[in-house]
């Protein structure tokens, strides 16, 4: 049996299935598990009410970046629903949990896909969506670093590097080039037509539409900051001296572009670091920009906190939105589960 017979076998996609499902739960598992150990460190209550409202932004966040990315593909000529476009982009964050970052490209390629979508049109757009949240992350991220943290050089110069890393390849004639290159652009010609309408009036609008994701992610994790509350014995470890731990500050409205800059940095420093989740790099970039305003366990817990938070906000809406979509729409992608 050669490779074709197989891919074309009916048990071939079903099985492809299960273990793409089976990686999604070792990585979500995985991340679970390691949250519960940092959780339970040190005694802490929770503010119930903050915490819901930190995975309510969180979501809430990842509708103008869905939006942005449906008009990637429709720039790109693809007639891509507003629907069928968030309940694709927010399913297939999924896959971030599960090593190397390719679960998130099968998994909204293959629920975009339909004969009104081109599979490898829906690949770009997805890398192209992904550039651009990343460069407004950093552009947010330096310009608090140098408003409000002028102290923090190093975090300043990796906010730089990171730029130039997600930035340059967000800028519509270095992307024609990179996708010029791609296997999936060279057995399919006739898709780079579709990929030259993209221009800087779509960088643009990706950078505003982006920057509002930005926003919300910073708000949730300061209602995060909000949900933990710490004994005063466990502040006063937290900071260099006891007085200074029983002066440590509630976070305010004011904090947001603090937030902002952590959880931008966090988040691309994590991506680019491609290890599941950025477990463990955005604690330490977080740790590194809370703990001085804060103390060192509430940026800790935080950290570990809003992870987990966003993951089982994942969770829960994508079983939703899984459930929800009318069979008769569905994509190529779910004909077999």
């Amino acid at each position: 049996m050669d490779f074709r017979s197989i891919l074309k076998s009916r048990w071939f996609l079903p099985l492809g299935k299960l273990l793409v499902f089976a990686l999604l739960v070792w990585g979500m598992w995985k991340t679970i598990r390691g949250a519960a150990s940092d959780l339970s460190v040190t005694d802490w209550t929770l503010r119930p009410a903050w915490l819901f409202a930190a995975g309510g932004c969180y979501l809430l966040g990842l509708v103008p970046a869905g939006l942005f990315w449906r008009h990637v593909l429709r720039t790109m000529g693809q007639a891509a629903g507003v629907w069928e476009s968030l309940r694709a982009y927010i399913i297939g964050h999924l896959g971030k949990y599960v090593p190397g970052k390719a679960l998130v490209v099968i998994l909204r390629t293959g629920l975009i896909r339909s004969h009104r979508v081109d599979t490898s049109l829906a690949a770009v757009s997805v890398f192209y969506e992904t550039f651009c949240l990343m460069t407004a992350g950093m552009l947010t991220a330096i310009l608090v670093l140098l408003v409000w943290h002028p102290e923090q050089r190093i975090l300043i110069l990796i906010s730089v590097a990171l730029l130039a890393a997600v930035g340059l390849p967000a800028l519509p004639p270095v992307f024609k080039r990179l996708v010029r290159f791609t296997a999936k652009v060279k057995t399919h010609p006739e898709a780079m037509i579709h990929v030259q309408r993209l221009n800087f009036r779509t960088f643009a609008v990706g950078q505003l539409a982006m920057l509002l994701a930005w926003l919300l992610m910073g708000l949730s994790l300061l209602a995060t900051l909000r949900a933990i509350d710490l004994p005063p014995d466990i502040s006063a470890t937290s900071s260099t001296t006891a007085s200074t731990a029983a002066s440590l500050p509630t976070p305010q409205w004011s904090d947001l572009p603090v937030c902002m800059a952590s959880i931008a940095l966090a988040v691309v420093a994590g991506f680019l670091s491609m290890i599941p989740g950025g477990l463990g790099v955005r604690d330490l970039i977080l740790g590194q920009l809370l703990a001085p305003r804060f103390g060192q366990a509430p940026a800790l817990l935080s950290s570990v906190l809003l992870r987990l938070t966003w993951l089982v906000a994942e969770l829960l809406i994508s079983a939703i939105l899984y459930i929800v979509k009318p069979a008769s729409a569905k994509t190529p992608f779910e004909t077999h589960l």
